[in-house]
């Protein structure tokens, strides 16, 4: 700026490092300013209207060039382009093998207005692009944190909310089509808006009527309830938020919707946990305060997680890419290696106990049959198939669909994902109601019976062990 004397518009050349420089008068109102790369490498300042043979277009938002006059005397705008450094480990992914650096001379962060970077002609690009940045310390470490993108006909367009160095960066092909992006979109819309309807019937039936006469069995069935609707609720309003492109606001529904997932993991656990007590164990379950660190666990654990994550950033809007470049858009974790150890790592701790608990639980309900306890002749192949199938449901064994998401079964798997775990509250509350008394007394279901022959079972082989 010092060697620019009164100009306010010069070019950078740096070896292989290209750019601009634009100085902005303090006394200047500030407004949107954009600035293009053309085919020939040259870097210039829009003054209005369009301009053919652009590459890259960089669209700077009045609010920022508001915060950098007010903490500079001379404020300016530097656009700088590089190829990847060589100790950049994705600088293989990194799209047209070029970065760049916008500097103004202050840290600005947390925009409400985005910057805009456009790239042009991306027809031939075959695979998933993401928008990230880098704060330019240490080797680079590219993350989506504060971007992200939108495609639209051949154009890219990174949206960002704060200043430092951009690329995008180009992973493998997506292998679903925009068609199954809407049919999956229209079932899990209908699904959770009918399960969120009947949750909300079966919390306002069980507070108005069996409240009072409820069992830790059914308190802790209601808390998976309160669990799931809320999850449904959330999610159902995602994508109004996400379409409202207000990037707190995007967080916070990004973060309840991981909250309360994280807390239906762990009610599913909670469940298996309190079956092993009953039907396994045989346990009268008198442990001292124990619905009160049942409450504890089930609620304020998986709390933690979305606070740690939304300290860290990773929050924010997700695009989704089609093989036919018609993205979809959702507040949810940005970083996908987060996303993938969180959810994944948890799920699969919390569907291993499920697992075994359900499996033992199956194991009682064979023996039932096959030895002749309790009244198995009252028993029916539907009565128990009706048994499993409510265990599944309050086990979240139906999430397990997830893990055969790949390969031919890519496709198949998501739409039985979908439909099982999108409609998985009518499930249960069509299962709650017909385990239920009309009148609200003790419950009386196949569930119940299941839980009495058992531990009559188990009774009758600890006192013939304990006689021989």
């Amino acid at each position: 700026m010092n060697e620019m004397g009164n100009a306010t518009l010069a070019a950078v050349y740096m070896g292989v490092v290209k750019g601009i420089i634009d100085v902005i008068p303090k006394e200047t109102n500030p407004e949107d300013m954009t600035y293009i790369l053309t085919n020939n490498s040259d870097f210039a300042k829009i003054y209005g209207g369009t301009s053919v043979n652009v590459l890259n277009s960089f669209m700077i938002p009045a609010e920022a060039i508001d915060i950098a006059q007010k903490d500079n005397n001379k404020s300016f705008i530097g656009i700088l382009r590089s190829p990847p450094m060589i100790e950049d480990q994705d600088r293989q992914n990194i799209l047209n093998s070029e970065i760049f650096a916008i500097e103004m001379g202050t840290h600005i962060s947390n925009l409400s207005h985005t910057i805009n970077i456009t790239y042009t002609n991306l027809s031939k690009v075959n695979g998933n692009l993401t928008c990230c940045s880098w704060n330019g310390t240490g080797e680079p470490s590219w993350q989506p944190d504060g971007c992200y993108g939108e495609e639209i006909n051949n154009t890219f367009v990174c949206r960002c909310t704060h200043l430092t160095f951009f690329a995008v960066l180009m992973s493998n092909p997506v292998k679903i089509s925009s068609s199954d992006v809407i049919k999956l979109t229209y079932i899990t819309y209908i699904g959770c808006g009918v399960s969120t309807f009947f949750l909300g019937i079966a919390l306002f039936m069980h507070a108005t009527l069996r409240r009072s006469k409820s069992t830790k069995t059914t308190r802790i069935l209601m808390n998976l309830f309160v669990s799931l609707f809320m999850l449904n609720l959330t999610f159902l309003l995602n994508d109004w938020i996400t379409s409202l492109n207000i990037v707190p606001i995007c967080i916070f529904i990004a973060g309840a919707i991981h909250y309360f997932l994280l807390s239906t993991f762990t009610w599913f656990a909670i469940e298996a946990f309190h079956l092993y007590l009953q039907l396994i164990k045989v346990f009268n379950i008198n442990i001292r305060y124990y619905m009160v660190k049942i409450l504890v666990v089930g609620w304020a654990f998986p709390l933690l997680v979305p606070f740690v994550i939304a300290g860290a950033g990773k929050y924010g809007r997700l695009t989704i890419n089609t093989t036919d470049n018609m993205p979809v858009y959702m507040c949810w974790i940005t970083d996908p290696l987060v996303n993938y150890i969180v959810n994944v790592g948890y799920y699969v701790a919390v569907f291993i106990f499920t697992a075994v608990v359900f499996i033992m639980v199956l194991q009682k309900i064979v023996y039932l049959r096959t030895a002749n306890v309790g009244q198995p002749k009252r028993r029916s192949v539907s009565k128990d198939a009706f048994t499993v199938a409510g265990l599944c449901g309050m086990l979240g064994v139906t999430w397990a669909f997830a893990f055969f998401s790949s390969g031919p079964l890519l496709i198949p798997s998501y739409y039985i994902f979908t439909i099982l775990n999108s409609f998985q509250g009518f499930l249960l509350f069509v299962y709650n109601c017909m385990t239920n008394n009309d009148a609200g007394e003790s419950r009386k279901s196949t569930l119940r019976s299941t839980i009495s022959n058992i531990k009559s079972s188990n009774i009758s082989h600890y006192t013939v062990s304990k006689s021989q």
